[in-house]
């Protein structure tokens, strides 16, 4: 059996999809690269934006239409079938008389679909659910990202959460905890990132508070866990127990603090919870703990200027604050509140990107360049195409080994050496990236 697939989703579907990969191959099923030789197609959709959908809905009729022609079975899973199902409706009542179109709502869907092309009757288990939300940074989970709460109550003016339900859903406590220890112990993981849609919030679905800073606490004690990486931090959420834990616990070496943008009539536009003052109070002690804090800037914003940008650029220089992703604005006419302000054409949001980028990747650069006689232990890993590389300390970047001379070392081995260059582009990392011997 062959299966061509899809991926639209955003980084929740890349821990589900890194399951379903695994699923397939103890099924036997090969990956299709082309459609005509594929027995199954799975598409996983997406929620976001106008454009977003717009393009999947396009791309699913196609598929309605090859899937009578050449009688292939069609899979759609992801956000549009499991969280806005009601919503597409008139576009899913296009395929009842196709048999071959199959809609899982489940969002947990892997099982689901395994299922459905093996006919089989598999359970999704707790240790599935934690699989679904497990995606592996090399080829042996020496890194892994960890998804341990999904949702957000803040409701940004370009966010999906203003159409979609996104009630924060938290990975039970001890049930995470004793997941990822195993993870450490058996598996051999190093490093640890814990991701979500909004982090701080982490537990108070299930108990009533946020408990992040305990599970930080907690799971710093693993033996062989080397580092805790922490994304998706939001300033107007922090509380001081948390701020104290990733400034003072020795393991936790990175945040990233989404800022969007440094001017503070935007991000008053934007409903964003916090000033850039607030913003600053917290990264500023956390970069002065010794942690690097990494961002994500949006462009194109409705009525962001060449001052704002220039302030925000200004700003991410002064304070050492890595730009992982420079999102431009997507527009959703009618259904998210910025939309009601006078937008930018697509011309003028592509220039307000390259602006950014320009000037971002240069800060980068010279974070990177500063700081890359502290990146003393590099911990080693082999990439999913079978590449050798190393982890290190400091965010977007890693490191490859410049001559042979850690050819045989195996996975999880820590180097306690510094790079020795640093190179704009390499052939292993696609990208910028230091060199080590």
């Amino acid at each position: 059996m062959k299966v061509a697939i899809f991926n639209y989703g955003c980084v929740n579907e890349e821990a589900m999809y890194d399951n379903l990969m695994s699923k397939m191959e103890q099924q036997g099923i090969e990956r299709a690269e082309k459609l005509d030789e594929s027995d199954y197609i799975i598409v996983i959709t997406c929620g976001g934006l106008g454009e977003t959908i717009s393009r999947i809905a396009n791309d699913l009729m196609r598929l309605n239409s090859y899937s009578k022609k050449n009688n292939t079975k069609v899979i759609v899973v992801g956000c549009l079938v499991s969280r806005l199902k009601e919503e597409m409706s008139a576009l899913f009542d296009l395929f009842e008389d196709n048999p071959n179109m199959k809609l899982i709502d489940d969002i947990e869907w892997i099982m689901p679909v395994i299922n459905y092309m093996c006919e089989t009757n598999m359970i999704t288990s707790d240790i599935e659910k934690l699989y679904n939300r497990t995606h592996y940074l090399d080829r042996d989970g020496i890194n892994i990202q960890f998804i341990m709460e999904w949702g957000c109550t803040n409701k940004c003016s370009f966010c999906k959460t203003n159409y979609m339900n996104f009630t924060p859903v938290s990975v039970p406590y001890e049930l995470a905890l004793n997941y990822l220890r195993n993870m450490v112990i058996n598996n051999g993981t190093k490093v640890i990132c814990l991701n979500g849609m909004n982090l701080t919030l982490y537990g108070i679905d299930l108990y009533g508070k946020p408990r992040l800073h305990e599970f930080i606490h907690e799971l710093s004690k693993i033996k062989g866990l080397e580092r805790i990486n922490i994304n998706e931090l939001v300033p107007g959420n922090m509380y001081k127990e948390l701020l104290d834990e990733i400034i003072t616990n020795p393991k936790v070496v990175r945040t990233s603090f989404q800022l969007e943008t440094a001017s503070n009539r935007l991000l008053n536009l934007m409903n964003r919870n916090y000033t850039l003052e607030e913003y600053d109070y917290y990264v500023k002690r956390v970069i002065d703990s010794g942690r690097y804090v990494s961002t994500i800037i949006m462009s194109g914003f409705p009525t962001e200027t060449e001052d704002d940008m220039n302030y925000t650029i200004r700003y991410l220089k002064d304070r050492g604050i890595i730009t992982e992703v420079i999102s431009e604005y997507v527009d959703f006419k009618g259904v998210i509140p910025s939309s009601k302000l006078e937008q930018y054409s697509k011309r003028e949001k592509r220039r307000h990107t390259k602006y950014l980028s320009d000037n971002l990747k240069e800060i980068n650069y010279g974070i990177y360049l500063q700081e890359m006689p502290n990146q003393t232990t590099l911990i080693s890993a082999v990439s999913k195409d079978g590449k050798q590389f190393f982890h290190n300390d400091i965010p977007m970047i890693i490191t490859v080994p410049g001559n042979n001379r850690f050819r045989n070392i195996k996975p999880g081995t820590i180097i306690t050496e510094a790079p020795k260059r640093l190179v704009k582009h390499n052939n292993i990392a696609e990208r910028i990236a230091y060199k080590v011997g």
